[in-house]
């Protein structure tokens, strides 16, 4: 397979008219300064749609990082993301720049955004509203610009109805959302999977397989919610995501609106 190929797929494999249009949906928002939300089943490909977005980003120059918030302990996630002081800790032998700087107007991918503990999803909220962290240990904000990536293979609307997840912070990351089809097998697939090789040597790059076994079901591929403080902005990022040059209709909005 060319590289052109490979360019206009993003580097996502497959043909249907659900892969089209998350694809479209990707160069749509891709550009704008929101949130985003990736939803899908594990194994599914939501990194490499994270990445897809990042590339055809302004911050495409930037670095673009991943974590993964089921791997990090509780006592852990919050050094990880934010860093901390000397001391702050036990073992904390030295300062430490969290993932959140290191990243500094770039992207961060939060891979399995549900397991971050209630005071994680705490401070990661500051952090989308008022682009601030505190290193743990210390008092003094400091100012970032990252652009988060966030993606789930849970329901996050149930995870906030049994109060496990904060739905402020499902709503400031729910501006923009992403769902990527199931990863399943059989006769019935509308594509399949595909293996990219690389155009001087057949040195194999990638394969990711991502299938629509249901072509008639209707999924709204961007959401949001007009926060209480922030509602023009949240409208203003669904209006350059949607297509039809910025006109929104009601499959584009979550069904809490």
């Amino acid at each position: 397979m060319d590289r052109k190929r490979v360019s206009g797929t993003l580097g996502l494999l497959g043909e249907s008219e659900v892969m089209d249009e998350l694809r479209n949906t990707i160069r749509q928002v891709a550009d704008s300064p929101y949130p985003v939300l990736v939803t899908g089943e594990s194994g599914s490909g939501k990194e490499l749609v994270a990445r897809a977005v990042h590339q055809l980003s302004r911050r495409s120059g930037r670095s673009f990082g991943t974590v993964n918030c089921a791997a990090l302990t509780e006592d852990l996630v919050e050094a990880e993301l934010f860093g901390h002081t000397r001391g702050a800790f036990t073992g904390a032998v030295a300062a430490r720049t969290g993932l959140f700087e290191a990243f500094h107007e770039g992207m961060l991918f939060l891979d399995e955004i549900g397991e971050l503990s209630p005071r994680a999803q705490a401070k990661l909220l500051r952090v989308l509203q008022d682009g601030e962290i505190r290193r743990v240990g210390e008092q003094v904000a400091r100012h970032i610009d990252v652009r988060v990536v966030a993606a789930t293979n849970r329901p996050l609307e149930q995870e906030v109805a049994q109060g496990r997840f904060r739905d402020d912070l499902f709503y400031r990351l729910d501006v923009v959302r992403l769902q990527v089809p199931p990863c399943v097998s059989g006769k019935r697939m509308s594509c399949c999977s595909q293996t990219i090789f690389g155009a001087k040597r057949s040195c194999k790059l990638r394969v990711v397989r991502l299938w629509d076994e249901r072509p008639a079901w209707r999924w709204p591929t961007i959401t949001g919610r007009a926060m209480c403080a922030n509602s023009r902005t949240s409208l203003r990022g669904l209006r350059s995501a949607a297509p039809g040059g910025g006109r929104l209709v009601r499959t584009h909005c979550p069904q809490a609106l």
